[in-house]
């Protein structure tokens, strides 16, 4: 039997959430089951690019654009969240940068939650079609490959 529990994260630290993880491993352990099959998704918004800085740009102006879209569908005005810049820094929950970045958050997130999935949201505010494409490649030619040396196994 396997179980996941999956949620979108959009804000907090990696410590936070990984009480959740931590809590349903406890609740899976105490229903009977080997906490270590417990299998964790972790859900986030981000973007790989080539570059760190240009990718963590590009990111927060298309999800400014998500956001500035949104309320307007709801007849709210609002606007970005303040300091959403700082979430795409290690310690926040959007995970936007180059390659390597996005592999050592990763990794982070991973020693402290041990999840076993990382599902990335892109496709926000726009994304042209190539960048998303191409955030897709580097995800599986480069973040993918790194974490599965450095975890020693593969993973999904």
């Amino acid at each position: 039997m396997l179980s996941t529990f999956s949620g979108q994260v959009h804000g907090g630290s990696p410590d936070h959430w990984a009480q959740y993880g931590h809590a349903y491993r406890k609740a899976w352990a105490e229903a009977g089951h080997p906490a270590e099959e417990a299998d964790i998704a972790v859900a986030v918004h981000g973007f790989v690019g080539e570059n760190g800085r240009e990718a963590k740009a590009t990111y927060l102006e298309h999800e400014a654009r998500m956001f500035q879209t949104g309320s307007a569908e709801i007849g709210r005005p609002m606007k970005t969240p303040a300091g959403r810049e700082n979430d795409s820094e290690p310690g926040g929950m959007v995970f936007a940068g180059s390659a390597d970045e996005i592999t050592d958050r990763i990794l982070h997130l991973h020693e402290r939650l041990g999840h076993s999935r990382q599902i990335f949201q892109m496709d926000v505010g726009g994304l042209p079609h190539d960048s998303f494409l191409k955030g897709i490649e580097l995800l599986g030619s480069q973040v993918l490959p790194q974490i599965q040396r450095e975890l020693g196994k593969p993973v999904a």
